[in-house]
């Protein structure tokens, strides 16, 4: 429930974990103090049923790091569609099929959110004996 809540603002997946970690250690008090005031993507009018925009970051160990996006076939094998690409404080919109991957860089990607789940596992280290 969480997850779904706070992807919508298109935080990635491993940091919304860290938070709710850290929100239930603190007895949710950060968020008594916080503005009522916020925007998701969902505010902006995206109104797709079956269809989310979620982040992901690209692990160090991924097997999606130094490849392309041409070559990951995302969209093809997985059904889901790269966006934009943040790296550092860079973005980058519409990315070139050439574009290389690289550790830390958070991907957008959209999709149902049964193909999002079934991609995840792609930006984490390979479990062990996984080829990739």
């Amino acid at each position: 429930m969480q997850q779904t809540f706070l992807s919508k603002y298109l935080i990635p997946r491993d940091e919304i974990e860290k938070l709710v970690g850290e929100v239930r250690s603190d007895g949710y008090e950060m968020f008594r103090s916080l503005s009522r005031v916020s925007t998701s993507f969902s505010d902006l009018g995206l109104r797709l049923p079956d269809v989310e925009i979620s982040t992901l970051r690209i692990d160090e160990k991924s097997p999606l790091v130094g490849k392309s996006l041409a070559q990951t076939e995302l969209r093809k094998k997985y059904g889901v569609t790269v966006l934009a690409v943040r790296r550092d404080s860079r973005m980058f919109s519409n990315p070139e099929v050439d574009m290389q991957f690289y550790a830390g860089d958070v991907l957008f990607v959209l999709g149902s959110p049964e193909k999002i789940a079934g991609v995840t596992g792609l930006f984490r280290k390979p479990d062990e004996g996984e080829v990739s």
